[in-house]
C-alpha cells in the first residue's frame, strides 16, 4: 500500500521528527491511472511530498502533509488502488467482490478510501496488521462525522487488538508498548474509559521495564502516558497531542 507504515515503524521515526526543525513543504500533483478492474483511465490529484511536524496520539501526522496519503480511486466502480501491482488471481477475486452488493453499498455511502481498502485487503486474506493500519487511517478521513468516526475506530480497535496480539503486544519490548498505547488511544476516543485506563496502566508498567535505546523516545512515551491518564480522568474523547513546549523540553535528550 502506498505510504504503508505500520505502527511500530512509523511512530518511532515520526515522533523523533518532532524534535527536528523542518521547512514547510506540501506539493500536489495530478497523475493519470488505469483502473486494474475495468481498465478505466482517470486522473487524480495526489500528494507529491509533505512535511510532518509531529503526530497526534492516534499517529495522525500534522503539518503541511497529507493525512493520510491519498490512494487512487477508480471513479466508475470505486475500486481503491491500495497496491501498485495486483496479480491476475488477486484481480479476479477482487473484481467479483467490487461488483457485489456489499462493495457497491460502500461506494454509494461514500465510505472512506482506506476503509474500502481494508475491506479489499480482507477479501484477499492479507495480514491483519495491514488492514489495521488502513482502518486507523480511515479514522483520520472521518472528519467531523462522529458516527462514522466511531464505526471506523471500533473496526480499527478490533483489528489492532488482533494485530498487536500477533506481534506480542504483551511482550517486554518497545513494539508491544506502542501497540498497547495505540489500543488505549482508540479505547479512549470511543469513550471506553475504564478499558483505556486499564490499558494505559499496563503500558506504564511495561514502560518502566523497558531498556530504551532512545532516551528521547522513553521520555516522549512517558509524557504521552501522563497526558492520556489526564484525558481519561477528564472523560475526554478528543483528539490530542503533546503541547509544543513539552516536546521542546525533550530536545536535549536527542
Amino acid at each position: 500500500m502506498r505510504a504503508d507504515r505500520l505502527f511500530g515503524a512509523v511512530s518511532v521515526a515520526a515522533i523523533l521528527a518532532l524534535a527536528v526543525p523542518r521547512a514547510e513543504a506540501l506539493t500536489i500533483l495530478t497523475q493519470e491511472f488505469t483502473c486494474p478492474i475495468g481498465g478505466e483511465v482517470f486522473s487524480q490529484s495526489m500528494a507529491g511530498s509533505g512535511t510532518q511536524f509531529g503526530q497526534d496520539f492516534d499517529l495522525r501526522p500534522y503539518g503541511p502533509t497529507a493525512a493520510p496519503w491519498p490512494l487512487p480511486v477508480c471513479p466508475g466502480n470505486g475500486f481503491v488502488m491500495f497496491k501498485d501491482e495486483f496479480s491476475a488471481g488477486e484481480l479476479q477475486r477482487l473484481a467479483a467482490y467490487v461488483e457485489g452488493a456489499r462493495y457497491r453499498g460502500m461506494v454509494a455511502e461514500d465510505e472512506a478510501s482506506y476503509f474500502r481498502a481494508a475491506a479489499l485487503m480482507e477479501r484477499l486474506g492479507m495480514p491483519v496488521a495491514e488492514r489495521a493500519d488502513a482502518l486507523l487511517k480511515a479514522t483520520w478521513q472521518a472528519g467531523t462525522d462522529a458516527a462514522r468516526y466511531r464505526r471506523y475506530a471500533a473496526a480499527a480497535l478490533a483489528a489492532h487488538e488482533q494485530s498487536c496480539g500477533q506481534s506480542q503486544a504483551d511482550g517486554p519490548g518497545e513494539e508491544g508498548l506502542q501497540c498497547r498505547m495505540l489500543i488505549g488511544e482508540l479505547q479512549r476516543r470511543l469513550g471506553r474509559f475504564d478499558a483505556a485506563a486499564a490499558t494505559f496502566a499496563r503500558a506504564r508498567i511495561a514502560h518502566a521495564a523497558i531498556d530504551f535505546e532512545s532516551e528521547w523516545l522513553r521520555g516522549y512515551l512517558l509524557h504521552v502516558l501522563d497526558a492520556q491518564d489526564a484525558l481519561v480522568a477528564a472523560r475526554s474523547t478528543a483528539s490530542s497531542r503533546l503541547p509544543p513546549d513539552v516536546v521542546e523540553s525533550l530536545r536535549p535528550l536527542r
